[in-house]
């Protein structure tokens, strides 16, 4: 059994951590190395998954109502609504769960990317998602035409339609305008268009200036406190079948401190501590291989990040 508390060997990594996961090239072998360390813990599957899959979506306390705020958003037939977060909590995956939640109440629905995205790609990718089969090499002109007929189209057959627009403030600046004249297109009574976007905190406020009069809501995705680190990550393990505790008590506490409760950062700490501990055939997963995984990745204890200063409310809406 190797010592986790030991210092790294001269290639600057643990004997077992290095066998099973940092040598592997392509995705192959990191699909094997998962078959090896779901079958050492009695799994079903990989419970911290990178891939953007809604089955994985952990409904604690502070997702389920970022979800119920979206939904009513949708319902009720608001214009706009903001979700914001830092960096890894989870964004995107909350976008592709109310997609596919929306689309099953008869709703007419778009989900578009728009990390790098220009203007022109923005109003291409749109009119794509809703199914508009935009030529390759369109203008401009004729794109906005399309979005346009399409939404006056469906406020007539009384269709609601919602679009959620991802990774806006990582987009061209361009693409703040282009939202602006979507938001101007859909303004009139019973238009019946809702426009969901996520961006991160930091990118929030450039955002605001730019869209805060179409804004009917603030919805923010925080990022795990002690108690709901331990939580998500159990939650996680029991959905991919796990029958018994796989982290002990101090190695969740770990996993905390290490992350700031950012589930993405949590992700990745877990499934490397589940790769190692499995190499090493150990029992369970306590501080000690958290802080030996840590040292791989080279993480420090990081700052819990909040929202809102201390004491100060976050406007809920606008």
């Amino acid at each position: 059994m190797a010592d986790y508390n030991r210092a790294p060997d001269s290639a600057g990594r643990f004997s077992g951590f290095y066998r099973e996961c940092g040598d592997l090239p392509g995705q192959g072998a990191k699909r094997e190395t998962q078959r090896m360390y779901t079958k050492y813990w009695g799994l079903a599957e990989t419970p911290f998954q990178s891939t953007i899959d809604p089955r994985w979506f952990y409904t604690g306390p502070g997702r389920e109502e970022a979800v119920a705020r979206s939904l009513f958003l949708a319902e009720s037939g608001r214009r706009c609504g903001v979700i914001v977060g830092s960096a890894g909590t989870g964004k995107s995956l909350l976008l592709e769960k109310l997609a596919r939640t929306l689309k099953r109440s008869q709703r007419e629905v778009a989900l578009v990317d728009l990390l790098g995205c220009t203007s022109q790609e923005m109003l291409w990718e749109t009119a794509a998602e809703l199914g508009l089969a935009p030529g390759k090499s369109a203008s401009t002109a004729a794109l906005w035409r399309l979005v346009h007929d399409y939404f006056r189209s469906n406020q007539f057959a009384r269709v609601p339609t919602v679009v959620l627009f991802d990774h806006l403030g990582r987009a061209d600046g361009e693409c703040a305008t282009v939202l602006q004249r979507l938001l101007s297109l859909t303004s009139g009574a019973g238009a019946g268009v809702t426009f969901l976007l996520a961006a991160r905190v930091a990118e929030h406020s450039k955002l605001w200036a730019t869209l805060g009069r179409f804004s009917d809501l603030r919805i923010d995705l925080p990022t795990f406190d002690r108690v709901e680190t331990g939580r998500y990550v159990n939650a996680l393990l029991i959905q991919a079948g796990a029958m018994a505790p796989i982290f002990d008590d101090s190695g969740l506490e770990r996993v905390f401190e290490l992350t700031a409760g950012i589930p993405g950062e949590v992700n990745r700490l877990c499934d490397l501590a589940l790769i190692a501990a499995a190499a090493d055939g150990l029992p369970n997963i306590d501080e000690s291989v958290i802080d030996a995984v840590a040292a791989e990745l080279q993480l420090t204890p990081a700052p819990v990040q909040r929202l809102a200063t201390a004491g100060r409310r976050v406007p809920e809406s606008y």
